[in-house]
């Protein structure tokens, strides 16, 4: 899988790897990602991605992140996105970049990965309806490791600002931001329907929905729940986090 967690993080088996934007998971679980560029395989041979070998200065870059991430601090991971950049998130887009960054650290990167550095191709970089960037992104940055007999791959977009390597998040424009803010409203009212789902919570189903999280069977607790408590797949992802004993966020 990869996981793109403007990024995005991927899992995959260890013989292959393949893409796609997937929603988060428990911390417990294996990851799912925010914002990456995978690498296909065709007849038993690699596509041209544009990868190029990371410099000192990247691979300087990516102890920082990894650092941050380690340590869960939002607070450092926001010294990694640049200057410009942060000067776009103003009044309610701070709220974007809070859940950006609670992102960020969601998923844990063991200190044995490796990283690969490919280029964004200029015609693909630059602003959308959804986005802008202040500061170009112009590369994605690739972060391997195994677990679970998975190859998982957390990819960052990453650019350059006063000759320092940074983060390069979305600056969502009017579209996004409206997108963003309605997403808020059913997360709220999902937090609280899952609430009330926990108090009506009963055996065996609790103690079937632990054992399947204990397996970091994630697909399976969510098929459960949604059919045996009648609730949505929000509502369910919220109920299953309380359950395993993660913060609702």
């Amino acid at each position: 899988m990869v996981i793109f967690l403007w990024a995005v993080v991927v899992i995959a088996n260890p013989s292959t790897r393949a893409g796609a934007q997937q929603a988060g998971a428990p911390k417990q679980s294996a990851p799912a990602a925010t914002s990456a560029t995978v690498k296909e395989q065709a007849a038993g041979k690699e596509t041209d991605t544009g990868e190029e070998k990371a410099t000192p200065e990247q691979r300087a870059f990516a102890e920082k992140y990894v650092q941050s991430v380690q340590a869960e601090d939002v607070t450092k991971m926001r010294t990694l996105i640049p200057p410009t950049t942060l000067k776009c998130f103003d009044g309610d887009k701070q709220k974007f970049l809070d859940e950006w960054l609670e992102k960020q650290i969601r998923y844990g990167i063991p200190k044995d990965y490796k990283i690969d550095v490919s280029a964004i191709p200029p015609d693909t970089a630059g602003p959308s309806k959804m986005a802008t960037y202040p500061v170009p992104r112009t590369h994605v940055m690739e972060f391997e490791y195994t677990a679970a007999a998975n190859t998982i791959t957390i990819s960052q977009e990453i650019g350059r600002e006063g000759g320092r390597w940074y983060l390069i998040p979305p600056c969502p424009t009017a579209a996004r931001m409206a997108v963003f803010m309605k997403k808020e409203k059913m997360r709220a009212i999902a937090k609280d329907r899952a609430e009330h789902a926990y108090a009506e919570l009963k055996e065996p189903l609790k103690s079937q929905l632990l054992a399947l999280i204990a397996k970091h069977d994630n697909r399976g607790a969510m098929k459960l729940c949604v059919k045996s408590m009648h609730v949505d797949p929000t509502t369910a992802q919220f109920l299953l986090a309380k359950l395993a004993g993660d913060k609702i966020d």
